[in-house]
């Protein structure tokens, strides 16, 4: 995932409540299982602190310098003096972590010059500016630097034709994108679950889309009864994209991105029904991450079933990881720390195997594939998939013993159409999936998954699950249904518990209840009072 500065001062400003907030914000991308955060090249550059941190758990750091997504005047002496010896400077003073696995000059600057050459009158000499800062200036010292750890003209590129002597492939066309890293930014949240939409690389190194913060972090932002309204003045003032691109209060845009989100949740969920505004509010902010948490990992599958094919994809890194304040950002981490949807999905599809749905609404073609990163090792084991209907009765039940090589995928089951047994409506049933695995050494694996015909929610035959959730002591809580499937179970601990549930937003089928724990940041026990849980059921039927 994408790191943004940890803080907006430099550090010998930071406060007590930035400097706590470093450890959980390196520990909870190991929760998801993923193993890189990329620094953005924007802000500032982190402090020693972290990169330390990073070394003793084990993540990869993709470490860019400060240009953001600018390109700097190369015929000012006195400008590049300055510049290029900060950014050397940085460079030595973190290049002894263990924990770099890449330098990368800037954010996104090769596609932006790329446009400015061919529509600006003078686009040439923006171009002789970027090649003169990141190829012939800092290319070559980032080459003398290190042997070890590679470098990027840009954070999204095309790659190149000839290393030596360097041969930029700008502007690449070649069909496949097999040449460089990619990245996706869609707000047409109606075709979010079309896979022919996804670019296909190498490397997706930024993909993502805004969701708003929790009711209970806007309650650490907002004053007013007023305020807590999806389109107040307020909320919207808290949600800078698209950005003003001037000083204008509050951003003349902000409805542009409410209105992407409000198109997703009235596209793919029931519509939103309460009877009074606070649970209204609630459930809004809900709903636009449970979209985003389902888009992600849609998404993220789609690149790491990549891996075994032509485009031999090894990377997904979803823009973002952290938030800089209570808003409408990117973040699968709130402000506060709490997490969002997204997290907890990411938690599951970045398992080292799943089991994961492919739908193309494209092609009319459903399938069913294993993926595993377990490296040097092929896996074998079993996985079974099950259509349910809304009330918790099976359908019909598969199993497929299969075997998966490393950093590959296996095809258990492929047909037409959104998949869903014949003579059943898409609206009456889902489907779960799961397997588990073994790999030479003895290691166990296992994942689980959840599809909806088409990705329709909205249109689905939901019945009341009965949903509950009780406190059984020591951090551990049971979550039951009684009397019909919850969709997408939701578990929220209230303001002033921070912390991470093992596992949420997932389906409970009746008579199969679920456990789960509650980790503290500070390692205190939790009493488990005022733990609430809801479905996508709740929706349409208030709380």
């Amino acid at each position: 995932m994408s790191l943004v500065p940890t803080g907006s001062l430099p550090t010998y400003l930071l406060s007590a409540s930035r400097n706590r907030s470093v450890a959980p914000s390196f520990n909870r991308p190991l929760k998801p299982g993923q193993n890189m955060i990329r620094v953005w090249g924007g802000g500032q550059y982190e402090a020693d602190e972290l990169y330390g941190l990073a070394d003793e758990l084990g993540i990869f750091l993709w470490t860019e310098t400060v240009f953001s997504d600018s390109v700097y005047p190369v015929n000012y002496k006195y400008f590049t003096d300055t510049v290029f010896e900060e950014v050397k400077y940085n460079a030595r003073r973190l290049n002894r972590h263990p924990c770099l696995a890449l330098w990368a000059s800037n954010n996104e600057v090769e596609g932006i010059i790329e446009a400015v050459n061919t529509t600006v009158s003078n686009g040439t000499a923006y171009l002789g500016a970027y090649n003169e800062s990141f190829i012939n200036q800092l290319q070559p010292f980032f080459k003398g630097l290190t042997r070890s750890i590679s470098y990027s003209s840009s954070s999204t590129t095309a790659g190149y034709i000839s290393l030596d002597p360097w041969i930029g492939r700008y502007n690449n066309k070649t069909m496949g994108s097999l040449y460089g890293d990619v990245e996706l930014y869609n707000y047409d949240a109606t075709q979010s679950f079309n896979i022919t939409t996804y670019p296909i690389g190498r490397f997706a190194n930024e993909f993502g889309f805004h969701s708003m913060p929790s009711y209970e972090s806007w309650t650490e932002a907002l004053t007013s009864p007023e305020d807590y309204s999806f389109n107040s003045t307020v909320v919207m003032s808290h949600d800078h994209h698209p950005p003003a691109g001037n000083l204008s209060f509050p951003n003349p845009n902000a409805p542009q991105g409410q209105a992407q989100m409000t198109v997703a949740i009235d596209t793919w969920y029931p519509a939103i029904n309460a009877t009074d505004n606070s649970t209204l509010f609630r459930l809004q902010c809900w709903a636009t991450q449970l979209f985003q948490g389902q888009y992600m990992q849609n998404e993220v599958e789609f690149y790491r079933r990549g891996a075994g094919r032509p485009e031999n994809n090894l990377g997904a890194l979803m823009w973002q990881l952290n938030d800089q304040w209570v808003g409408a950002t990117w973040a699968a981490i709130e402000y506060n720390l709490r997490w969002k949807v997204t997290q907890y999905h990411l938690k599951r599809t970045y398992q080292p195997v799943i089991i994961s749905p492919e739908w193309s609404v494209v092609n009319n073609a459903f399938a069913l594939y294993t993926t595993s990163s377990v490296l040097n090792n092929s896996v074998s084991g079993a996985a079974q998939w099950t259509w349910y209907d809304w009330n918790g009765n099976a359908i019909e039940s598969s199993t497929k013993n299969f075997t998966t090589q490393s950093l590959n995928n296996t095809l258990l089951y492929n047909t037409t159409g959104t998949g869903e047994p014949k003579e059943n409506a898409t609206t009456d049933v889902w489907l779960y999936m799961n397997l588990t695995v073994t790999d030479p050494s003895g290691m166990q694996y296992t994942h689980e998954n959840y599809y909806i015909p088409g990705f329709d929610l909205k249109n689905a035959s939901l019945v009341d699950p009965g949903l509950n959730v009780t406190s059984q002591g020591n951090n551990t809580f049971k979550v039951s249904a009684s009397t019909g499937v919850a969709a997408f179970a939701w578990i929220n601990h209230p303001l002033g518990v921070n912390g991470y549930f093992s596992d949420s937003s997932f389906f409970v089928i009746p008579g199969q209840d679920r456990t789960v724990t509650f980790t503290t940041y500070d390692g205190n026990l939790w009493d488990g009072s005022n733990v609430t849980v809801w479905s996508v059921w709740n929706m349409a039927n208030g709380m």
